[in-house]
Order: C-alpha cells, then sequence, then structure tokens
C-alpha cells in the first residue's frame, strides 16, 4: 500500500498545485458569501476528482494484465503518446508565455466565480475537478498504477481516498482556515492568487513536463 501512496504522491500535488484550484478558490473568496460557496466548491472537487480516479480505476480493471510474454506494449504506446503531447502543450505555454505577455489569460469560467451561488459553486468545483483534460491526463496513470498492484476492494477505495484528499488539499485547506482566520487567510489566498496569475504559463508548463515525463517512463516500463 505503500508503493502505491508514494506512486500517487506526484499525480496529486500536480492536481493540487495546479493554477485552477488555487485560482478558482481565492475567487470564491471574493463572493457575496466565501463561507458558503467556498464549502460548495470543495465539495464539489473532492467528489469530482474521486469520481474521475475511480471511473478511470475501473476501466483500468478491464485492460488485459502484462506478463513477461505478454507485456502491454499498446498500453505502452498509449502512454508514450500522452506523455510526448504533454510535453508539447507545456512547451505551448512557455512559448505564449514569452511573447511577453504581462499575465495568462485566465479561462472564461474562472473569471465567472466571483459572481457565483453556493449551489452553482458546487458544479463548478465538480467541473472544474472532473470535466478537465489535463486532470484526465494526470489521474489517468492512476487507475493503472492501482489495478498493477494487485489491492483488494477496501484497498482500491483507500488509495482512491487518499490520493482525492492529497489532489484537493488546496481547495480543503484554505476552506477550513478561513473559518478559523478570515482576515489572514484571505490575504495569503490573494497574495498567492496574484502569483499564480502571473505566473499561470511557467506553473502549468512546469507541472506538464513533469507528468509527461513520469507518464512517459511507465510507458517504457509496458515493453
Amino acid at each position: 500500500m505503500q508503493d502505491v501512496i508514494g506512486s500517487l504522491l506526484p499525480l496529486a500535488m500536480a492536481i493540487a498545485l495546479g493554477p485552477i484550484p488555487i485560482i478558482a478558490i481565492a475567487l470564491m473568496f471574493q463572493t457575496a458569501t466565501p463561507g458558503r460557496t467556498t464549502v460548495g466548491f470543495a465539495v464539489g472537487w473532492v467528489v469530482g476528482i474521486a469520481a474521475l480516479a475511480a471511473v478511470l480505476t475501473a476501466l483500468a480493471e478491464v485492460v488485459p494484465e502484462g506478463d513477461a510474454e505478454h507485456p502491454r506494449h499498446w498500453l505502452g504506446v498509449v502512454q508514450i503518446v500522452l506523455g510526448v503531447l504533454l510535453i508539447l502543450l507545456a512547451a505551448q505555454k512557455l512559448r505564449s508565455r514569452s511573447k511577453g505577455d504581462a499575465e495568462a489569460d485566465m479561462p472564461t469560467f474562472l473569471g465567472s466565480l466571483t459572481s457565483t451561488t453556493p449551489e452553482r459553486s458546487v458544479v463548478a468545483g465538480f467541473a472544474a475537478a472532473a470535466v478537465n483534460p489535463k486532470h484526465v491526463a494526470f489521474v489517468l496513470p492512476v487507475g493503472t498504477m492501482i489495478v498493477d498492484h494487485g489491492l483488494t476492494g477496501a484497498e482500491i477505495g483507500a488509495a482512491i481516498g487518499i490520493f482525492t484528499l492529497l489532489a484537493s488539499v488546496t481547495v480543503i485547506g484554505p476552506t477550513v482556515a478561513w473559518r478559523l482566520a478570515p482576515e489572514r487567510v484571505g490575504a495569503a489566498v490573494d497574495a498567492v492568487f496574484a502569483w499564480m496569475v502571473r505566473n499561470m504559463s511557467v506553473v502549468s508548463a512546469l507541472i506538464l513536463v513533469l507528468i509527461g515525463a513520469n507518464v512517459i517512463g511507465k510507458g517504457i516500463a509496458n515493453f
């Protein structure tokens, strides 16, 4: 079990430290009801990550297992192609940054979060977590890792739960901390938000390169 958690940690942190959750939770603090909207977003985010991990793990379970005589070459090809695409996407983001933009363009749905309601924030959290191509790419290896370790049903549930918690730390943490010290936490989140918006392309590119290299390595191992 420890080996599985160690393998999942980089992928979970790639999601948690990405621009989307940090920027989204900062924007939630600017709504008319920050306490309720941040909680709603956190709930939607956690459910979205857990659902995505569960679905991809279930799909991985129906993939034929490989062995020394029948290695999963096709899966290796898919992983290598996916890893290369992630690295190419990282290069594209860096090129757009090098053109001298003062800050990265914020996705449209993020810009609308300042006027969201607590009810809609749940949907926004779920969509930001689960309906995100980059998250699918990050979580795709998770199912394979979990299944390859031959875990029991309870252990699979625990692994998905731990992965979800780690991938949600930058959403859950500020949400809980704000209730204890709203002014202090709000100021800290605003500072991180400003830095993240200015450096969104660089942060995204770095994460994409790291995960892309990791996925390529997993693909090579299937040959």
